[in-house]
């Protein structure tokens, strides 16, 4: 066989002579295969540096969710210390960092999560410390029971609130965060005590002022002239009131000393007989009882007989029927003299229900009634 066969299994070899390399880059998982380390060069001197320098004092964070992130504490091109950034860009994610006025170095989240410092460089800082693992734990616990005793004073004071009825509820409400706690920490009938007095207090601030004839109640808050206005209607319906029964009264008189007047009594009697009847609601049976008075007035009348006359046909003209007019008129002028609120009808009505009054109508009228037992 030819000596040469056992080189097909050989791998062939090819030897680069002369080539030219213009980047070299370093990356965490390289491609080609079998590496065993990565070699990175940097350009030496001031002069070179730009933008893209990456400075020594550096931090590395605790792992958190399998990974980890880098801070550059120092940025380019003097090495000067930032108060905020952007952490290194790992497992698809950054978190951002800011430094407080203390020196101390915040990591916010990220992905739901965020990390502690760890190590740190030899040139990093003065203030800069690492955590410890074990700070790093007793921190976590603290927070958790920390967020527990939150959560648990949330609920009691959900539970407390709750209990409230509405009005202890509104005044809750309207309490700054430390009157709330005091609030919450009173016994029911103590808190029902408080609110109470404040309703009293209350509504001895704005006590009832005015009460309408309708019962409508007025309080020292409403608009003055709201209450004016319910003091003036009330003040004219009265007014109207009391002119409406005078008006009837007056009438009740008239009719009691003309149509009724032959019935038993005096005028009042009379005007209660009248008003008893016309204050029946059924129709048919108030014209009936109405009409049954007058019958008996026109039966009783007719007890009465003319025993004498002037004999003139002229009674506007006779001397007895202007004496009788005149002595009418003279004792309802005495009556209005005695009692100035009576109206000149209501004196004259009057004068006319008095015995005196009476023979002066009927010589007015031409002639004079007495029973018929005196004829």
């Amino acid at each position: 066989m030819p000596s040469n066969a056992g080189s097909q299994n050989t791998p062939k070899r090819r030897i680069m002579r002369s080539f030219k390399l213009n980047e070299i880059s370093g990356v965490d998982r390289p491609a080609q295969e079998g590496a065993r380390m990565v070699l990175m060069k940097r350009a030496d001197g001031e002069e070179e540096r730009n933008d893209n320098f990456i400075a020594k004092g550096s931090v590395l964070t605790h792992s958190n969710d399998g990974h980890t992130h880098l801070l550059a504490l120092l940025g380019p091109p003097d090495g000067v210390e930032l108060n905020s950034g952007m952490t290194s860009y790992t497992d698809g994610h950054q978190h951002p960092w800011v430094r407080t006025a203390a020196g101390e170095i915040i990591i916010g989240e990220a992905r739901g999560h965020t990390h502690t410092l760890a190590e740190i460089s030899k040139d990093a800082p003065e203030g800069v410390q690492a955590t410890t693992e074990e700070e790093v734990h007793d921190v976590a616990d603290d927070n958790t029971q920390k967020q527990l005793e939150a959560v648990q004073a949330e609920l009691a004071i959900s539970k407390a609130v709750s209990g409230l009825n509405d009005v202890q509820k509104a005044h809750y409400n309207s309490l700054d965060d430390a009157a709330k706690a005091s609030f919450l920490a009173k016994s029911n009938d103590e808190r029902q005590s408080v609110v109470d007095a404040i309703a009293k207090a209350a509504e001895d601030d704005n006590a009832v002022v005015y009460k309408s004839d309708a019962g409508l109640e007025f309080r020292k808050s409403d608009d003055p002239r709201l209450i004016q206005m319910a003091k003036q209607s009330d003040a004219d319906r009265k007014k109207a009131a009391e002119a409406e029964a005078a008006l009837a009264d007056e009438r009740l008189t008239t009719k009691a000393n003309t149509e009724f007047k032959h019935l038993p009594g005096d005028v009042d009697v009379r005007k209660a007989l009248i008003k008893s009847a016309e204050s029946i609601e059924d129709k048919d049976l108030r014209e009936k009882s109405l009409e049954a008075l007058k019958s008996q007035a026109a039966a009783i009348g007719k007890s009465f007989t003319t025993v004498g006359h002037t004999g003139g046909q002229d009674l506007e003209k006779n001397a007895v029927t202007q004496d009788g007019e005149a002595e009418l008129q003279s004792i309802a002028d005495e009556l209005m003299k005695a009692d100035p609120t009576l109206s000149e009808a209501v004196a004259y009505t009057k004068a006319m229900d008095t015995p005196r009054g009476q023979q002066a109508y009927a010589k007015s009228i031409g002639f004079i009634e007495v029973p018929a037992q005196l004829q």
